[in-house]
């Protein structure tokens, strides 16, 4: 549901954002047209996360079995008109400078993260078979300054959560 949907998007916000303090921009918008550009950004010395959130469920046989089939709404959700998709356009249009980022792009590489509510099969296979979705979708970015995709689900973002407010955000990224 949308108000799932927009309650974990809050949670995952408020875990970077205690993680990553002033080096995550949560639902950045771009100052020219208003539009939202990602539900995140985490900026590092290096690199530079879009981050997009998604609420997706598995159906039993997908998570016991690590068959994708039946899977399709949430692929899509992930790949085709969300997720990946909404990473890409804004890598895209910022690369047109249609859209301002929030941060300084100098000598940054671009890493998309998809953080997800459920484990996803995560195998070689499955792997491929959402690389071939995304790709089809044209939700990947060929360039050197765009590093591969990643999914990271919110257990994974609790665990970097409590590494950075033990650490310091620096070592988290």
């Amino acid at each position: 549901s949308i108000a799932w949907g927009d309650a974990f998007e809050h949670y995952i916000n408020s875990c970077l954002s205690s993680a990553f303090g002033k080096d995550f921009y949560p639902n950045p918008t771009d100052p020219k047209s208003k539009q939202e550009i990602a539900d995140g950004i985490i900026d590092s010395s290096s690199f530079v996360f879009i981050v997009e959130t998604k609420n997706t469920h598995w159906t039993y046989k997908t998570m016991v079995t690590g068959d994708l089939e039946g899977s399709g709404s949430s692929l899509n959700q992930l790949f085709t008109g969300k997720g990946l998709a909404q990473i890409t356009k804004c890598i895209r249009k910022h690369k047109k400078q249609e859209w301002k980022l929030p941060i300084e792009m100098k000598n940054k590489q671009f890493i998309p993260l998809l953080i997800v509510s459920e484990g996803m099969p995560e195998d070689a296979y499955n792997r491929r078979l959402y690389e071939l979705t995304a790709e089809k979708a044209k939700a990947i970015v060929h360039e050197v300054d765009v590093l591969p995709f990643i999914i990271l689900t919110a257990e994974e973002i609790e665990i970097l959560e409590a590494i950075a407010t033990e650490k310091r955000p620096q070592e988290a990224t």
